[in-house]
């Protein structure tokens, strides 16, 4: 809400239902405390507390009924002048998350039923708690302009380009809520299709959903790696990244808020990223993922920090872990997560198969963006400042060129991406991975299988390192995810689960 010392109580006649201060009511109106990583109750008597607060409100008790889809409400209020500028500091330095995330906060509430860390989870898919960043760094703000926001430059000082007033050295990654917000059966809100811009290190050159603008009342995430920079390296001016376009602005692009288009000047060693859009039978996006390379990156399965994000188990099409020295799947981690940003280095992976893999029969054609150091090269062109440019295979084994802005039918779901044309022709499996997924649960303190939605039945198996049966569960609804309830002994296991269709996957954890 970008509006100053507006009466909180003022939203009830503007939204057609009467708010209050009794949390967990879903009629209280909280605001995020980034230091103490928490939603902090605000009392509807007060008056909006800064410029750049997160807001959530509550969505129960509508006067007239729940809001239908197209509902318009107006809010009015007097908005923020100039010189809006946030020091990123101490956000859950010294907050108690406890074993697991199971420590609770001041209203009586476990850390790990709200708190994720898109960023650190990947360090330790198995035990992300233990990470001591995971849930640390991590701030959560609202545009406080009533203009759009440009996010794409704040972690660098681009030669060329008029800074901004911005430098996160530390910067790791920011996250987008779409506005395709779901709630669950607990009350609770989420976004299934949250967008990503992360940044490489070093460098900090921006990848992923690079073209994202804050718009008015959205809200976004910001991830750094540390605590310790010096202050003027974790100051965020505001007033640098409005800009009234709707797209974000080039390199090379003197700042202000009508920017044009500019140039980047590209030499070797740049970030080359690869952008794959599901559309629909009437050219509609449906969803997208994203490959990228670079000196530095690391291919496979790390625990270093890399530009990687992970995909839920309701996405559509995604990549999967590859194995670092053959290429395609590692077989190892197919049963643990997939990626909507997956990283491999250019050199160590040049012409090793990236597996691409499609879930619904709605993805009628594929189309390919490519850029280069955020920056998307000219249309029909293939090559880019190395000479060399993205591959892709399909099901009939024939490797192509990709090119900017191509777009090709769809036929079969089991794709192979590459980097560079010496090309390892193998996939590393002969059938394309099930959604299904052996996950760590934070808030459950416990394992669990989280299903494939085409899944609708599954037989479980748990068994020991010597082969004895542990758990076995016939049967199981796949509709809701499976608690694997095992003794906290250190000791390791193997877990299966078999659709009603035969389809099979297996994991090992240790508990």
């Amino acid at each position: 809400m970008p509006f100053s010392n507006k009466l909180i109580s003022s939203l009830s006649t503007e939204f057609g239902k009467t708010f209050n201060n009794t949390r967990r009511s879903q009629n209280e109106v909280l605001v995020y405390n980034n230091r103490d990583v928490v939603a902090d109750n605000l009392n509807i008597s007060s008056t909006t507390p800064k410029n750049t607060s997160y807001f959530m409100l509550g969505s129960k008790n509508f006067d007239s009924g729940a809001p239908t889809s197209g509902s318009v409400y107006t809010i009015k209020g007097v908005p923020y002048a100039n010189g809006v500028i946030e020091t990123l500091t101490d956000a859950g330095l010294n907050t108690p998350f406890g074993t697991n995330g199971n420590g609770i906060n001041a209203y009586n509430e476990k850390y790990n039923s709200y708190l994720q860390d898109n960023w650190d989870y990947l360090t330790n898919t198995s035990a992300p708690w233990s990470v001591p960043t995971f849930g640390r760094n991590i701030y959560q703000f609202g545009n406080p302009y009533l203009t759009n926001l440009d996010l794409k430059f704040i972690g660098i000082t681009e030669a060329g380009t008029t800074n901004d007033g911005n430098e996160l050295v530390q910067i790791r990654g920011i996250r987008f809520d779409s506005g395709n917000v779901v709630s669950d059966a607990n009350g609770a809100t989420y976004d299934t299709n949250a967008q990503f811009v992360n940044f490489t290190d070093p460098g900090n050159m921006p990848i992923g959903d690079v073209g994202v603008v804050i718009k008015p009342m959205q809200v976004f995430v910001i991830k750094l790696a540390t605590n310790d920079e010096d202050a003027t390296e974790r100051q965020l001016n505001f007033d640098g990244l409005r800009r009234f376009k709707m797209t974000a602005r080039q390199g090379g692009t003197d700042y202000s808020v009508t920017a044009a288009k500019g140039t980047t000047q590209v030499s070797s060693g740049t970030v080359k990223q690869l952008g794959i859009i599901a559309l629909d039978a009437n050219g509609e996006e449906l969803a997208r993922t994203y490959y990228v390379v670079y000196p530095t990156a690391i291919s496979g399965k790390t625990s270093n920090h890399t530009v990687q994000t992970t995909l839920g188990s309701g996405s559509i099409i995604g990549t999967y872990e590859e194995d670092a020295i053959n290429g395609g799947y590692d077989m190892n981690l197919i049963n643990t997560y997939w990626l909507y940003i997956n990283e491999a280095n250019e050199t160590d992976f040049y012409g090793k198969a990236i597996p691409l893999a499609l879930y619904s029969g709605s993805i009628k054609s594929l189309k390919f963006e490519i850029r280069e150091n955020t920056e998307l090269i000219d249309n029909n062109v293939h090559a880019l400042s190395s000479g060399t440019g993205f591959y892709y295979k399909g099901n009939n084994g024939v490797v192509a060129e990709i090119a900017q802005n191509q777009i090709i039918p769809v036929t079969g779901d089991e794709y192979s991406l590459y980097y560079g044309n010496s090309i390892t022709l193998g996939t590393g499996s002969s059938s394309k991975p099930s959604r299904t997924q052996v996950v760590y649960s934070q808030s459950t303190d416990n394992f669990l299988v989280r299903f494939d939605p085409d899944w609708k039945k599954a037989d479980i198996n748990v068994y020991d390192m010597s082969g004895k049966q542990i758990i076995s569960q016939k049967g199981v609804s796949a509709g809701k995810d499976f608690d694997i309830v095992l003794p906290k002994s250190n000791a390791a296991y193997i877990v299966t689960a078999v659709s009603e269709k035969g389809e099979k996957i297996s994991s090992k954890i240790v508990r």
